[in-house]
């Protein structure tokens, strides 16, 4: 190779170099700028000359940083959410936000929740509810993060079991409406069937299981899981009977309580097509007919 060819090569390999350098920096002048940001909107809303209005804007701000895959953002986030705890409950109206939801979600497994913030998921629930009878982002999230409640603080349940939403079964019903329209594979789903095990598997809940929820979930829900599971026992459609054996033993004190044919026709067909879990679907079929 000739000198001139040499020196050539060396000015590109230099130039390469240099252009590698600059995106570099380029990079780190984005991302300190970026790092700067949620420190702006938690100093905005934690300063006593901010206004409600601009407040909620510069939660919503810092909000959006705890969907960042970014551990920077993850770790000073979830550093600053014990400050922000207290708005939660005193500060934002009902029904929480996705904002709200979002960053609670955040902090649960590193910060115990008030009896307060509970309640006030639980009033989120019966609010979505009474502006849209489809499944949103907000009672998504609710129920994730009640399902994370039980989990990790089951001493909780019994706020949610006192709650004027689980009282008044709305609380069920957007359990059942989630399992309504949400496909089986996911664990939303599971985790519903679980919410309502946990629930209905104490004894101070059985005033709180309406006839009408009992009987879509025996004439719509189940039948659904049955044909979407081809009639085979898996495990969703296992904690599906499991939870609903205690279920029934509620459903069949009430006076209106009669046997619903669908729900019989699918437990047949379970038993037509499995050898599994056999005692639980015979169990159920005795627990449906009120005769027995």
């Amino acid at each position: 190779m000739s000198d001139n060819e040499d020196e050539r090569g060396c000015n590109e390999f230099a130039e390469m170099i240099e252009q590698l350098e600059k995106a570099i920096d380029m990079v780190e002048t984005h991302k300190k700028e970026n790092y700067a940001m949620p420190k702006e909107y938690y100093n905005m809303f934690m300063s006593e000359e901010t206004s409600d209005e601009e407040k909620v804007l510069s939660y919503k701000g810092f909000a959006l940083f705890t969907s960042t895959d970014d551990e920077f953002y993850k770790s000073f986030v979830k550093g600053k959410l014990r400050n922000l705890f207290p708005f939660f409950e005193e500060h934002f109206e009902r029904p929480f936000t996705d904002w709200t939801l979002m960053l609670l979600k955040c902090c649960f497994k590193d910060k115990k929740p008030s009896e307060k913030i509970i309640d006030g998921i639980c009033s989120t629930i019966t609010m979505t509810l009474d502006e849209d009878q489809h499944p949103t982002k907000a009672l998504n999230e609710s129920f994730l993060l009640l399902h994370k409640t039980f989990v990790l603080y089951p001493d909780l349940v019994d706020v949610i079991v006192k709650s004027d939403s689980f009282q008044s079964g709305r609380f069920v019903q957007g359990l059942i409406l989630e399992l309504i329209f949400t496909d089986f594979k996911e664990s939303l789903y599971s985790m519903c069937l679980d919410l309502l095990g946990v629930l209905f598997g104490r004894p101070d809940t059985e005033g709180c299981l309406y006839i009408n929820d009992l009987n879509v979930l025996l004439s719509d829900v189940f039948p659904a899981l049955c044909r979407a599971t081809n009639n085979v026992v898996e495990v969703v459609m296992n904690k599906m009977c499991t939870v609903l054996i205690p279920i029934l033993k509620i459903g069949r004190i009430n006076p209106q309580y009669e046997e619903v044919q669908t729900f019989d026709e699918s437990l047949q067909a379970l038993l037509d097509n499995n050898t599994e879990d056999v005692d639980i679907v015979r169990e159920l079929q005795q627990l449906s007919n009120p005769l027995n």
